[in-house]
């Protein structure tokens, strides 16, 4: 299961759970920071805020993890924060993998080139 959301500042956050670990990569602009966490199989779908301070991402597997993300920082919080009354963030399904490929779609093929018209002699 991939998932994808834009966060503020133009950023993008995608996540995605590979057995029983969740790849975390936030990307913005030409910057992108990725962190693979040993979380075990998702028990619900995760959940993301918006906070005054940036957004804040809710897992629940194994045990409740919470990450925020402020000035295109990754970070994991080491309590639970105060998260009612905060603005959820909608997810996007997307394909597994999209992360990996820096959540750009593949390019597609150049078309070819038309012949060049044969030189007239001198």
């Amino acid at each position: 299961m991939a998932l994808k959301a834009e966060l503020q500042a133009g950023q993008t956050l995608h996540l995605e759970q590979q057995g029983e670990q969740t790849l975390i990569q936030l990307q913005g602009g030409s910057q992108r920071q990725r962190a693979l966490v040993r979380t075990g199989a998702w028990r619900s779908a995760p959940k993301l805020y918006q906070t005054d301070e940036g957004s804040v991402l809710e897992l629940h597997a194994d045990q409740p993890v919470f990450y925020a993300f402020d000035e295109g920082q990754l970070h994991s919080l080491t309590t639970v924060p105060e998260l009612a009354g905060e603005q959820l963030i909608e997810w996007q399904d997307v394909p597994d993998g999209t992360a990996d490929e820096g959540g750009l779609e593949p390019m597609k093929p150049m078309e070819a080139m038309k012949a060049m018209e044969p030189m007239k002699p001198m």
